[in-house]
């Protein structure tokens, strides 16, 4: 492939000794990329269009010149309706088109298919903050890089608005197990090479990204393995970031579409509740505050707790309403005892909500709380990530003097250093690190951590205390507050007056 016009132009400036030696080098990474992923675009358009693989051509060599020209000459005129506006990849159409016929060389015993949809989080709330046109910059970079790290006999395609579509073909008929392994290592990789953050101008942008995969031998159709990677995605968004389908996941995604409709019922009906769990002093075991947890008291299942129905609601929108119910109980709660801190957890989805910090500024206001003792419990995998959007709504809301939680913290990909930047108030370490506190793996990490969080004005709560031991070895170790099941269980509001008068805990 001999190089463009536009590259080496680049490199006689830098061989000439250019003093403008790093915006010349950063220019030509940029050409080469582009030039790069326009050569793969064009692969992905022929494979795409010509629905041929690995197919072997038994024409004559003219016919086959002929027929090679027409279909170029065809690629030109479908590329308008088959490419994307905005990435310039094959759009969803021609991506199905292309899947049909990687299926149909699967069922003549050619190989196996793997359909992954990578899901782009966040992108409505980018458009939000950013505007359309960033967003559109933003959508066209990450489509360069995903063609970048595709192989050449891979299909990159832009699906729906929020994801794109890796198609990829395995020769091996009987290799569905291999392949399965294979497109794993394949996504771990693709989401690792992506944790570098897309320069936007303004600012930089880090890409999240969520995988739903199946693999298929061709006994399903096209529509159907699309279905089935998109249940295997929405299977995925409570924790894994790959996660693949397989048949139980139907049944679950059934449950979770018949959720929907009684989530909006109890909702209207009042059936959800909260418990309270007390916060301890360690070293004196007076309580400093509660946090709240959702149930939601079923007609016909008792009490759930979110784990049953958290799924649902974010797929159904429903949880920013149920977000609101809990918002309000708690600024009301905040009211009653305002000597003592009440937190409750948060999710990314109410949290990117456009309006969140209003909503929020309007629930203490109208039970006239005090802002300084609610803490918003934010998960470190969300804040782990660093999302210009998190921090943002974050920083505003700490401008109110609401106070914000780190919460299940395991010293995992979370910066000690980020503390300071979203001026948390309290790091909160997740139970495993109470189940292994004797551990000195453990016993060293939740020093350091509490040394580093003092440095910047943090308090260190531990959670899921069960024994004796673990408290009296995570006390010894500097943690400051702490709550678990040997503190104390959860407890229906009824019993707070109890809890929290003063005299009552001493």
């Amino acid at each position: 492939m001999d190089l463009p016009p536009s590259i080496m132009a680049i490199l006689r400036q830098i061989h000439a000794n250019d003093p403008q030696q790093k915006p010349l080098l950063r220019r030509l990474h940029q050409e080469i990329l582009r030039h790069l992923t326009e050569h793969q675009q064009q692969a992905s358009w022929e494979r795409a269009v010509q629905g041929q693989g690995d197919h072997k051509d038994k024409s004559p060599v003219r016919e086959k010149k002929k027929t090679r020209t027409t279909q170029i000459e065809s690629l030109q005129t479908k590329q308008l309706a088959y490419q994307d506006r905005v990435t310039g990849l094959p759009n969803q159409a021609l991506g199905r088109r292309f899947l049909s016929q990687q299926l149909s060389r699967a069922r003549a015993g050619e190989g196996c298919v793997a359909l992954a949809i990578l899901d782009v989080l966040g992108l409505r709330e980018l458009n939000f903050h950013l505007g359309r046109e960033l967003t559109d910059k933003f959508l066209r970079q990450l489509g360069q890089r995903l063609n970048a790290l595709a192989l050449p006999e891979d299909a990159l395609v832009r699906g729906l608005e929020d994801d794109f579509w890796l198609i990829l073909f395995h020769k091996d008929p009987a290799g569905l197990k291999k392949l399965v392994s294979l497109v794993r290592k394949r996504l771990v990789h693709l989401l690792e090479s992506l944790e570098t953050p897309i320069d936007l101008g303004p600012q930089c942008v880090m890409a999240l990204l969520n995988c739903g995969v199946v693999c298929s031998d061709g006994e399903a159709d096209t529509e159907l393995l699309l279905e089935r990677a998109q249940t295997a995605l929405e299977a995925g968004k409570s924790g894994d970031r790959i996660s693949f389908w397989s048949p139980p996941l139907d049944k679950a995604r059934d449950q979770r579409r018949k959720l929907a409709p009684e989530l909006s019922q109890a909702l209207q009906g009042d059936r959800f509740t909260l418990r309270y769990q007390a916060i301890f002093k360690l070293h004196t075991l007076q309580i400093q505050g509660v946090e709240g947890f959702l149930r939601w008291d079923h007609p016909d299942r008792g009490l759930l707790s979110p784990e049953a129905f958290l799924q649902a609601a974010c797929q159904s929108g429903q949880i920013v309403a149920i977000g609101d119910w809990v918002m309000g109980r708690v600024c009301a709660l905040s009211q009653r005892f305002p000597e003592h801190y009440v937190c409750w957890n948060l999710s990314a989805q109410e949290l990117l909500q456009g309006d969140f910090a209003r909503r929020l500024s309007r629930a203490l206001s109208t039970h006239k709380a005090r802002p300084d003792r609610v803490v918003l419990e934010i998960s470190e995998v969300h804040l782990a990530l660093d999302n210009p959007r998190f921090i943002k709504v974050i920083q505003e809301i700490r401008r109110w003097n609401v106070h914000i939680a780190v919460d299940d913290f395991s010293f995992g990909s979370f910066s000690l250093g980020r503390l300071e930047k979203i001026q948390a108030r309290f790091l909160k370490l997740g139970p495993e690190v109470a189940r292994h506190i004797d551990h000195p793996l453990y016993q060293g990490l939740t020093k350091g951590a509490v040394l580093a969080a003092e440095s910047l004005g943090c308090r260190v709560i531990a959670e899921g205390i069960e024994t004796e031991s673990s408290m009296r070895k995570l006390t010894e170790l500097g943690c400051h507050w702490g709550q678990g099941m040997w503190l104390g269980n959860l407890v229906e509001d009824t019993a707070l007056t109890d809890l929290l008068t003063p005299g009552s805990n001493s």
